[in-house]
Order: structure tokens, then sequence, then C-alpha cells
């Protein structure tokens, strides 16, 4: 019966530590275990055995009060956690040149205004599953409209629990939000002489998305959700 509850956590445990030692290139590991079902003896030894050779697995004399203690420490001295791993691939769609033998042949193309053929619905990866982050350190990304008559220039925003999702179609790909800048001043001008400057930065709760006009200064933000997508829903984003 017991084991029916641990059986889970290990299999996620054992999950969670083969995506981080892909990031750490075979540095010490120590997993660190925490709360109230983290006194239990054979958790700790279900854990050891699942992570033997590979990590080293240790809890705090009171682990049931160490949550409580880094929560408050946190909220205390925010700048104590100077990095974190993404818990999902964040990017935006956007269109990428065609790819010749891929899946692009399944896909809407379009064609950029020097004729390069694009695929519209790419994913373009900001951040990837796993991938440390410190806190506060802008993604920035330069983009460009498609046309010379588009007076408004929009990102949708994306998450996935894939590593390197290639369509914002694909399955397990959710929606967190989008953001809008006018660009209606620059209309006729060549799309490359219309530049829009995208600033992610990935803070402690949410995603902080801002368009700026490179040409007028103008700026637009939101905040995107960064643990799960579908908080995207109930703070209303989508």
């Amino acid at each position: 019966m017991f084991d029916a509850v641990i059986d889970p956590i290990v299999v996620l445990v054992r999950r969670a530590f083969d995506e981080l030692s892909e990031q750490v290139a075979g540095e010490p590991v120590t997993v660190l275990l925490v709360g109230g079902f983290s006194v239990s003896d054979y958790l700790h030894a279900r854990i050891s055995h699942a992570l033997k050779g590979r990590a080293k697995v240790a809890r705090p004399t009171e682990p049931r009060e160490a949550v409580v203690h880094g929560a408050v420490h946190f909220c205390y001295d925010p700048d104590l956690i100077t990095e974190r791993r993404a818990k999902l691939t964040y990017g935006f769609q956007m269109a990428l040149r065609f790819r010749e033998g891929t899946e692009d042949n399944r896909h809407q193309g379009i064609f950029g205004p020097d004729g390069q053929k694009l695929v519209r619905d790419r994913f373009q990866i900001a951040v990837r599953r796993s991938q440390a982050v410190q806190r506060d350190q802008p993604y920035r990304k330069i983009l460009t409209p498609s046309s010379a008559e588009t007076p408004t220039l929009q990102v949708t925003f994306f998450a996935s629990r894939d590593r390197d999702p290639q369509y914002v179609t694909e399955a397990g790909v959710e929606k967190l939000g989008e953001i809008s800048i006018d660009i209606s001043h620059s209309v006729g001008r060549p799309p490359a002489d219309r530049k829009v400057r995208l600033d992610l930065v990935f803070g402690d709760t949410t995603i902080m998305a801002t368009a700026t006009d490179l040409d007028t200064g103008t700026t637009t933000r939101i905040d995107l959700p960064v643990d799960d997508p579908e908080q995207a829903e109930a703070l209303g984003l989508v």
C-alpha cells in the first residue's frame, strides 16, 4: 500500500534528476529532501537507492520546518535566490526560414519581404526546460514585421514541457498570453527599418515581457505565468 504512494515520487525524482544531469555536465549533485513527508526513512532509502552512485541524498535536521524557514528567508531577502531552473520551455511564435526536408512541409508558409519562404507557426525558444536562468536576467530579441503595411506587431507567447518544441501547434504546447505594440507610424517603410525589441525577464513568479518600438521608444508590457501554463487562464491572459 505504501509503495503505491512512494513509487510515483521516486519516478518523478529520477526524471527531474535526469533532466538536471544534462545541465550540470557531471558535476557533483546533492538532492535535498524537505517537507513533512521527507521525514520518512523509507522514502529517503528508496530515493537514495534510485540515485545510488549518481547523487548524494540529504535532508535537514528539521525537514518539516525547512520549507517555512526558506519561505521566510526569501521574503526577507529575495536576492538570496540568484538562479532557478526553468520548469518549462518558454518562447513565442515567429515566422522562421523554411527548412527543406523537415516537417516544415506540413505547415503554412508565407513569403517575407525579401521573397524568402518562411514558416509562420514556428516556436522561437527563449529558455529551455531545466535551463539555468539568472534572476532578472533578460532574454532579448529584435523583431520586425513581415510586411511594410503591418500596423501592429503582435507577439504570442507559449510554453511546453518538451525541451525542443518546433511549432506552437504541437501537442503539449500551451498559450501563455500575447502582447501587441502599435507601429502604424512607420507603415510604408521597409520592415527592416521597423524594429521592435522584445525583452523577457524571468522573475520569481512571472515572466515580464516588454516590447519596445526602437523608433519611438514606446513600450508595452505584460506579465506571464512562469510555472504552469494553466495559470494563464486564471490570470485572464488567454
